[in-house]
């Protein structure tokens, strides 16, 4: 048990398509409740930077709020029996398929016009709403959407999210001018 609530169920980074640069993804049970638990893996515990990345990642997900975003339960440290401490966030369980999962179960076979224009509108709003709240997710490719059961669409993996600031979108635009 972590934290008194959650029982983990398995591992599931490296498969499924499920990678994470920092992290260690696991499936764990709150009660009846599927989640996700995304803890920082051990070698970057003593980096400051990694650290403070993986507590915005948390911070990111707290402020944005829609069903094309996961929904986060929250972030804690966890002391192991060795007396390491384990960064970890819980996050809603998204029932479905990365869009890089879904074109291979499909054998990349092209999908209908309709279809990709409302899978980019979907996508575009979803971006919109991460640009609202002044961050740049920084990292969009198939294996960071995934498809809902129920056919949307939601942006996950936001650990290189990135708040829009004056100097980050002066370096951004600086070879437009």
């Amino acid at each position: 048990m972590l934290n008194s609530r959650y029982r983990v169920q398995r591992d599931l980074t490296g498969k499924e398509a499920i990678q994470s640069g920092f992290g260690r993804i696991y499936e764990i049970l709150e009660g009846s409740q599927p989640k996700i638990l995304k803890v920082l893996q051990y070698r970057w515990n003593d980096d400051a930077k990694a650290v403070e990345l993986f507590k915005k990642e948390a911070d990111v997900l707290r402020q944005l709020n829609s069903s094309g975003i996961p929904k986060i339960d929250g972030y804690f440290q966890h002391q192991t029996k060795a007396r390491m401490p384990l960064h970890c966030i819980v996050m809603e369980k998204i029932d479905g398929d990365t869009l890089e999962q879904w074109l291979q179960k499909n054998r990349n076979q092209p999908i209908s016009d309709k279809l990709a224009i409302a899978w980019l509108e979907e996508i575009v709003n979803i971006l919109a709403l991460v640009h609202s709240q002044k961050y740049f997710h920084r990292d969009l490719k198939p294996a960071h959407i995934m498809l809902r059961r129920t056919g949307e669409l939601v942006l996950i993996d936001f650990g290189t999210a990135r708040e829009m600031t004056a100097s980050y979108l002066a370096y951004l635009y600086r070879d437009w001018e």
